[in-house]
C-alpha cells in the first residue's frame, strides 16, 4: 500500500497533471487500498489522505 500512496504522491507532486486528473488519481489510490483491505477504510482516512491532500494544495494552490 505504501508503494501505491508513494507513487500517486510522486506522480502528484511532479505538477503535470491537470487538477481533475490529480483528484481521479488520489481517488483510485483509495480505491486500490480499500480493494487490498476493505476492512482499514478509517486507518487510510488517518494515515495517507491527509498527505494526499497535502500535496494536492501544495501542488495546485487549493484550500
Amino acid at each position: 500500500m505504501r508503494i501505491v500512496v508513494n507513487l500517486t504522491l510522486n506522480v502528484i507532486s511532479q505538477g503535470n497533471l491537470p487538477y481533475v486528473e490529480a483528484l481521479e488519481l488520489v481517488a483510485a489510490t483509495r480505491r486500490v487500498a480499500l480493494q487490498l483491505f476493505p476492512d482499514k477504510a478509517e486507518t487510510y482516512d488517518l494515515i495517507y489522505a491527509p498527505k494526499l491532500a497535502r500535496i494536492m494544495r501544495e501542488v495546485y494552490r487549493v484550500q
